[in-house]
């Protein structure tokens, strides 16, 4: 016999990801633009600055053809939190943005941008500030999850080939504890020639 269901509900998918973007949208107290995990895996996005240029006022700086900062609405004085907490690489020390290019987009669940500051940004920067935020063991699905991918690419100056490797792994048991293990190897030559 057939059963009539209710409602339908969708919990994963590229639904529920736009979903989560426009509800995060609608409850900001401020202006801000996400991207979540589903709309950088459909693009093929090598860091997250291919993605960071997707969003409306959000201008990215360019070196050997990969974006290595970013501006909104025209000016470079973006902060840069991971996971709501300020955001210090080697890269950043000597300015207030780290270099985007050295962060695969594969490693992030999601990217906020706040184009206005509230009270409570206290480590915001003066054009906007950039909230990555990284995969956490309850994003995934109770027990093991693995995730890879595998690039070359091949430099019409330098004619080297370089690999690039982002793998995920994963294990939850459902609610009680969860580990997760990230990691990304690159080694590609460029040169603005």
């Amino acid at each position: 016999s057939a059963v009539q269901l209710q409602a339908v509900t969708v919990s994963a998918g590229i639904q529920a990801s736009q979903q989560r973007s426009i509800d995060i949208k609608r409850n900001a107290p401020n202006i801000e633009d996400s991207i979540t995990a589903v709309n950088i895996g459909e693009l093929p996005d090598v860091s997250i600055t291919d993605s960071l240029q997707r969003l409306t006022g959000v201008q990215i700086d360019r070196s050997a053809g990969e974006g290595t900062s970013i501006s909104v609405r025209g000016l470079p004085e973006v902060g840069t939190t991971l996971n709501g907490l300020p955001f210090i690489t080697a890269d950043n020390i000597d300015s207030i943005q780290p270099n985007y290019g050295t962060l695969p987009a594969t490693m992030f669940s999601g990217v906020d941008v706040f184009k206005s500051p509230t009270a409570s940004m206290l480590d915001s920067g003066i054009s906007g500030t950039v909230n990555l935020r990284t995969y956490q063991p309850f994003d995934f699905n109770p027990g093991w999850s693995v995730t890879a991918s595998a690039e070359g690419a091949r430099g019409s100056v330098t004619k080297k080939i370089g690999p690039s490797v982002d793998t995920t792994i994963n294990f939850n048991d459902g609610g009680i504890w969860g580990a997760l293990l990230s990691a990304s190897y690159s080694d590609l030559t460029r040169n603005n020639g």
